[in-house]
């Protein structure tokens, strides 16, 4: 068990041309003080997990396999006191592979999001409840955990948007 777990990405500008973190507007906190063992990042229980979505563009020449930064999480031992620390490279995914499931099913729920918003990237894609309808009924039918939820909610974001 850990407390005051963060995490932090970091691109390699070489790489990276632009990057947006999708969500945790309010969670977000400064370099130094991720660096500093006395800020309170938040809590993660035990048994839980924690997914950040990043659009990221990559730079002309950067191949599936090729590393673009690192991802850290850092944390208070509960046991010990001690913090520690954990490291690892971030690659670009080919993207003409399907990427996993669980990933569909995030990247879903992120375009839901920023739909029923009505701002930043989804505003400007030709992407409607419709479509995301569709791609949860999809990831409903594979059995996807979480997706007959997202399909419920899709719904009930039609039903208010009509």
């Amino acid at each position: 068990m850990a407390r005051d777990a963060k995490a932090q990405v970091e691109f390699d500008p070489a790489a990276v041309s632009s990057y947006r973190l999708i969500g945790y507007d309010n969670r977000a906190i400064s370099d130094d003080e991720f660096e500093s063992d006395s800020v309170d990042a938040g809590e993660i229980g035990a048994g839980h997990e924690v997914t950040a979505l990043y659009e990221v563009e990559l730079t002309q020449g950067v191949e599936p396999g090729d590393a673009i930064g690192a991802a850290t999480v850092r944390w208070e031992s509960v046991a010990t006191g001690e913090i520690d620390e954990a490291v690892a490279t971030l690659t670009a995914a080919d993207p003409a592979g399907d990427g996993s499931e669980q990933l569909a099913l995030s990247s879903t729920v992120a375009d839901l999001a920023q739909f029923l918003k009505g701002a930043g990237p989804m505003a400007e894609r030709d992407v409607d409840l419709a479509q995301l309808a569709a791609r949860a009924a999809d990831l409903e039918e594979a059995g996807v955990e979480g997706a007959a939820e997202l399909s419920g909610l899709i719904q009930l974001a039609q039903h208010t948007d009509g």
